[in-house]
């Protein structure tokens, strides 16, 4: 199994690991500034054997970079530096296709300065951005690409549209034909972060982090060519609340995610649901103790059991790594991060080789045992910051209370400080509803430890 940290490493700034399905051997691979994903979807090439992944800063232009590796670390080479030009903060991973073209997102840059759909070749040549969006048809791409067996490209972006609340959006892979396939208006949903499932059914599924029924986040289907939109939950904080993850679907049909938070204790949810909608339900709410807020979604092991990480708490404060029956039963903590060996995962960060992008298995694996490990690595087990997208006021939410004064600073896209303050509690509150819509960067940082920081979208 292969995974990347946002923090952590000799530099601080984040790392490439392997190590074997039963948790054995270990291994840090190269040090990176700050890798935002690596999995069998989109990332491990079966064609080459290279690994391909992106990290959301750095490189030449600090804005980000395309890069990939052999499988044992070696030959370790950055494909592309964004300049802002041609995309900026690339917070989604690459997605390959049959063409053996690279796709992926970048949050900001491009024309308009919206952000970007790009594809390259596998050795980092042919650069070419498809689609600058330009807020009308789209702004703040979070999510990457999925490719459909029509050859489409289909991606969400977190605003942007004719409401404003993001877009679900489709394009040939050469760049043309763009359409907003769908423009969330709240009601339906707002602010998209994941990306797009698509059913054996052919209908496109996915999740809202806010808007429905209650303003807390939908799932939704719709067709492929944009008709039948349909909203198939709204989450209402006791049956959980801000999914942040997309949609897995199961061998058995079910579709299956978290919410960040909600359920009976606050501190989030698995479920389960048929693609219809129907049959919804809590299979387990996290207390704490066994974990809290999962910005990950779900991974199903050869086994039928669906794995998955949360970003706090547990035993150390940092974070789970868990596994559960599809039926809710047998729910169990693989391991409890301990801010040494990893902590706050933030995304799916682990795979199983052998499977495909909903998690069934594709290419099995003779004896694959369950995957105990995943690692990322940051202070103080946090924090959440949340809406993300914001309208303006955001709440950045730490698991624990900072044993110091904690300052922190808010950045626009410049460089330049639009706000700043020290916090001393668990929580503060960050009032950005003066500044203009764009991208901010959200940094504090302990004394005598390296600064760390979130990126946050202001949408108007």
């Amino acid at each position: 199994m292969y995974g990347t940290t946002l923090f952590g490493g000799s530099a601080g700034y984040g790392t490439i690991y392997r190590l074997h399905s039963d948790g054995s051997d270990y291994t840090v691979l190269p040090n990176l500034i700050t890798p935002t994903g690596l999995s069998l979807c989109g990332h491990y090439n079966r064609a080459d054997g290279f690994l391909y992944g992106t990290t959301g800063e750095g490189g030449s232009f600090r804005a980000g970079t395309i890069y990939r590796l052999q499988s044992d670390g070696s030959g370790y080479t950055v494909l592309h530096a964004f300049n802002n030009t041609n995309g900026a903060y690339p917070y989604a991973g690459i997605t390959i296709g049959a063409d053996g073209f690279l796709y992926g997102t970048t949050q900001s840059g491009g024309s308009a300065g919206y952000g970007t759909i790009y594809r390259l070749q596998s050795d980092g040549s042919g650069y070419t951005v498809l689609h600058a969006f330009n807020n009308t048809n789209g702004a703040y791409p979070y999510a990457g690409i999925t490719i459909g067996a029509d050859g489409f490209l289909y991606g969400t972006t977190q605003s942007g549209g004719s409401a404003g609340y993001g877009t679900i959006y489709r394009l040939q892979s050469n760049g043309s034909g763009y359409t907003v396939l769908h423009s969330f208006n709240s009601a339906n949903g707002r602010y998209p972060s994941a990306g797009i499932t698509i059913g054996a059914d052919g209908f496109l599924y996915g999740t809202t982090v806010q808007g429905g029924s209650f303003g807390t986040g939908t799932i939704y289907r719709l067709q492929s060519n944009g008709s039948g939109y349909t909203v198939l939950h709204s989450f209402n904080n006791s049956n959980g609340r801000y999914p942040y993850a997309g949609i897995t679907i199961g061998g058995d049909g079910f579709l299956y995610g978290t919410t960040l938070f909600g359920g009976s204790v606050g501190y989030g949810t698995i479920y389960r649901l048929q693609s219809d909608g129907s049959g919804y339900t809590v299979l387990h709410a996290f207390n704490s103790t066994n974990g809290a807020h999962p910005y990950a979604g779900i991974t199903i092991g050869a086994d039928g059991f669906l794995y998955g990480t949360t970003g706090f708490d547990g035993s150390a404060g940092y974070g789970t790594i868990y596994r559960i029956h599809p039926n809710g039963s047998n729910f169990t903590v693989l391991r409890n991060f301990n801010g040494t060996d990893a902590g706050n995962s933030r995304g799916n960060l682990f795979y199983l080789p052998g499977y495909d992008c909903n998690g069934e298995l594709a290419m099995p694996e003779s004896g694959m045992p369950v995957p105990p490990l995943v690692q990322q690595e940051e202070t103080i087990a946090g924090p959440v910051l949340y809406p993300n997208p914001t309208t303006g006021e955001i709440n950045l939410v730490f698991s624990s209370v900072p044993q110091q004064s904690l300052p922190v600073r808010v950045y626009n896209a410049l460089g330049a400080v639009v706000w700043q303050g020290e916090i001393s509690q668990s929580a503060a509150r960050i009032d950005l509803s003066g500044q203009p819509r764009g991208v901010y960067m959200v940094r504090w940082q302990l004394q005598g430890q390296a600064a760390e920081a979130r990126r946050v979208v202001l949408a108007r």
